[in-house]
């Protein structure tokens, strides 16, 4: 298999397996919510300093605290929506070329995004308009909340802290406007404006990524922040791909961080 950034949208397979309530039950029943939630509201709240001024991306997710809350949240898809899949691989055996350039052409909002219907896929444009409707039934779960925190550097740059989460890895420089990752740099992107083809649905936002080839394969990161149409919502997008050259296979995880404007701003 060939490397493209096509099967980005494959990270979804993991959930086709698992019902909705395998992943509506995956906090502890343990866990008091209203009083933990109580608790780090407090917690927040006494952090707050009126003098602190973030970088224009970094307080669309903080506003003016140092400490937030956010909800990590995870897609389900209609069982049936594995037709889509098959579709997929079916052209990419039949035209990767083409495929390949037509991904390109788009070049998909994080988190992912459906592929339009277009003539040469390997489906028929009313097959794919029932794919289309299966694809509106997708439910976003919450799955955990996550206390998130900003420190700045001693250099001037930036740092999101988060337990349990992929955003502690990433520094974020004001100045060059980039974020430094393990992996290297991501670099900004233009801004995008996503339509009901994504998973998230209806949004906007600033997004920055990174493309690092090896003799292993190839590496795609990218970092999105934006908010909801509605404007409800700031969402902090993580995705890497890993595409192997040996072995032929690929690999993705996605973080996704939900932050309810109305709880933010109290």
């Amino acid at each position: 298999m060939k490397n493209f950034p096509l099967f980005i949208l494959f990270y979804f397979i993991i959930f086709l397996s698992q019902s909705e309530e395998e992943l509506e039950y995956k906090i502890p029943d343990s866990w008091q919510w209203k009083k933990t939630k109580q608790d780090i509201k407090n917690q927040v709240e006494t952090t707050v300093s009126k003098n602190i001024i973030f970088p224009k991306y970094l307080s669309k997710i903080f506003g003016t605290k140092k400490e937030v809350i956010g909800e990590k949240i995870e897609f389900v898809l209609p069982q049936n929506f594995s037709r889509y899949f098959h579709i997929i691989e079916k052209t990419r055996r039949k035209n990767f070329q083409w495929l390949k350039d037509y991904v390109n052409s788009i070049s998909p909002k994080p988190p992912s995004e459906i592929l339009p219907w277009h003539e040469n896929l390997s489906v028929s444009k009313e097959e794919y308009e029932e794919i289309l409707l299966l694809w509106k039934q997708r439910k976003l779960f919450f799955h955990s909340r996550v206390l998130l925190s900003l420190k700045e550097n001693a250099d001037f740059t930036w740092k999101i802290r988060s337990s349990g989460t992929s955003f502690s890895n990433f520094i974020y420089d004001p100045d060059k406007d980039i974020f430094a990752s393990p992996s290297g740099t991501l670099v900004r992107k233009e801004d995008f404006v996503a339509d009901n083809l994504n998973a998230l649905g209806k949004w906007k936002g600033h997004w920055w990524s990174l493309k690092k080839e090896s003799s292993l394969g190839t590496r795609i990161e990218d970092i999105a922040i934006g908010g909801s149409e509605d404007n409800k919502y700031i969402y902090l997008v993580h995705k890497q791909s890993d595409f192997y050259i040996e072995p032929d296979s690929y690999f993705s995880k996605v973080s996704i961080i939900r932050i309810p404007i109305q709880d933010r701003d109290k």
